[in-house]
This record gives C-alpha cells, sequence and structure tokens, in this order.
C-alpha cells in the first residue's frame, strides 16, 4: 500500500521546501528509481511504527502534565459510521496528507516573540494550530543540569525506586540528544512543536481507505523531515536515508536522529476493532 501511494506524493515531496534558498544535494538524483521507492517504504514504514512519542503523551496524560492549550494539539481524523473520512468532525477526505502537515507546521516559522504573543490572541491567524518552542544551548545545558540533579536525588532517597531513576535518566539523555542536535544543525535556536501534539486517527476495522489514511498521515511526517532536512543540511530526506543506509557514516546516522527528533512520529492509531477487516 505505501508503494501505491507513493508517485502521487513525490512531485509534491520534491518541491517541497521552496522557501529554502539553498539548492539541493546533487547526490539525490543518483539515487535509483528502484532505491527511491525501497527508501520511501522504509521510511514510511519506520514512522508508522515508531510509538515512542506517543507512549510519551501518555505519561504526561497520566501525570496530569498536559498544557492547557492540549485540545489545539490534537489533529482529528476519523472514519464514520457511513464510511467518510471527517477532519475535525467536518466530512474531508481531500488531502489528507497537506492538512496534516499544514496542522503541524503552521506555527513553524514564527518567533518566540511572535508565538507568545499568537498564543493569547485568537484573532491571531495560527491560534488554533501548535506551537513551537525554541530552546538555545544555553536553555539546553540548564534543563539538562537540573535533570541530572533529580537524578542525584532520587538515588540519595531511602527506597529509592529503581523505575523513577531510569526515567529521570532518560531525560537527562534526551536533553543530551537536544544539546547534540543544537550543535549538528549549527543554529542560535532549535524549535520544539508542543510536546502534546498528535494525531489522532479514530475508525471502526481495517479497510483500504482506513490504510490509505494512515499511509497519508506517514507522508505527511516525512514531508516535515523534509522540509527541516533541507533546511538545516541542504538535501531532501530521501536522500540522506539512502546515504545514510548505504555508508552508515555516523554524521549521516545522526543527522537522521535530529530530523526524528524535531518531527517524532506522533500517531495514534485508534481502531475499535483491529481484527476486522484484515
Amino acid at each position: 500500500m505505501l508503494r501505491l501511494l507513493l508517485l502521487p506524493f513525490l512531485l509534491a515531496i520534491f518541491l517541497s521546501c521552496s522557501d529554502s534558498s539553498k539548492e539541493v544535494d546533487p547526490l539525490f538524483y543518483q539515487i535509483s528509481e528502484a532505491d527511491s521507492t525501497r527508501c520511501m517504504d522504509e521510511i514510511l514504514s519506520g514512522i508508522l511504527t515508531d510509538t515512542s512519542q506517543i507512549q510519551l503523551i501518555k505519561i504526561l496524560n497520566n501525570n496530569q502534565q498536559i498544557h492547557s492549550d492540549g485540545i489545539r494539539n490534537i489533529f482529528r481524523i476519523r472514519i464514520n459510521s457511513q464510511d467518510e473520512v471527517m477532519i475535525d468532525m467536518k466530512v474531508d477526505s481531500s488531502n489528507i496528507a497537506e492538512k496534516t502537515y499544514k496542522f503541524f507546521m503552521y506555527n513553524r516559522k514564527l518567533t518566540t516573540p511572535e508565538a507568545e504573543s499568537c498564543m493569547t490572541d485568537r484573532s491571531c491567524a495560527g491560534f488554533d494550530y501548535p506551537f513551537y518552542y525554541r530552546y538555545t544551548l544555553k536553555n539546553i545545558l540548564r534543563h539538562k543540569s537540573d535533570a541530572q540533579d533529580r537524578v542525584d536525588e532520587e538515588k540519595m532517597a531511602i527506597g529509592a525506586d529503581p523505575e523513577a531513576i531510569a526515567y529521570l535518566e532518560s531525560e537527562v539523555k534526551e536533553w543530551e540528544i537536544w544539546q547534540k542536535a543544537i550543535e549538528l544543525i549549527d543554529a542560535p535556536t532549535i524549535p520544539q512543536i508542543s510536546s502534546t501534539t498528535y494525531v489522532r486517527f479514530d475508525y471502526q476495522r481495517t479497510t483500504s481507505k482506513s490504510k490509505e489514511v494512515i499511509n497519508q498521515i506517514a507522508m505527511a511526517f516525512y514531508q516535515m523531515r523534509n522540509y527541516e532536512c533541507l533546511r538545516y543540511f541542504n538535501e531532501t530526506y530521501l536522500s540522506l536515508y539512502d546515504r545514510a543506509q548505504r555508508t552508515k557514516q555516523k554524521v549521516d546516522l545522526e543527522k537522521l536522529e535530529v530530523l526524528k527528533l524535531l518531527h517524532p512520529s506522533a500517531f495514534s492509531d485508534g481502531c475499535s476493532d483491529h481484527t476486522k477487516g484484515n
């Protein structure tokens, strides 16, 4: 199914990020058609099978740490009882990938002051879309230090919980990844979309239509990573992925991790009955 949806989107993907002033790496055009299809299949499959971001969102919800703007951070898609695709409660099956991309990327270019102003201004065009936070290296180092302090405190506590320690240590590692990321993109700030932003897709059973919607959602996340790849690394995500798989160069693998960090697979599959329609 992934291959069936590949060709209609390729042109749009290759032309995306047209606002970038940088030229695309010519290595991209040396990828064979077969390799392009194989790599795209692998990329989209990886996006759909990586549930780490959704697990993080569930942890935030369970701990009641969800932000007050959490409602606007959910992009809702469903297939109703009439087998119609609905987006935010309206029947709409056109350009799902494009609409998903728009939802996540609408406020991408706002500066921190602009984002802070728009968050509280209902007249702002981006008010109903999720916002981005922008970290400096100084911010990241401070957060990492604070997280390490919490780890040290937990380890010193009487009856320390190993699971709690492991969770706190994962926070330190996450900030270390952000530190590496901002150093790799060589930019004064690095953007992070609100951590509770995700796509919620609800449907009754697995059908060809539900599979098509899921694949279009995956394509949208590819396009987001492609945007950042062109912006920061001067080549397409497909080109970078292909070279990383072939050569296993550390720098390319690190770049892929950065792009995954910027746009993780925030997709919740809400099928009511996975045993039907298979």
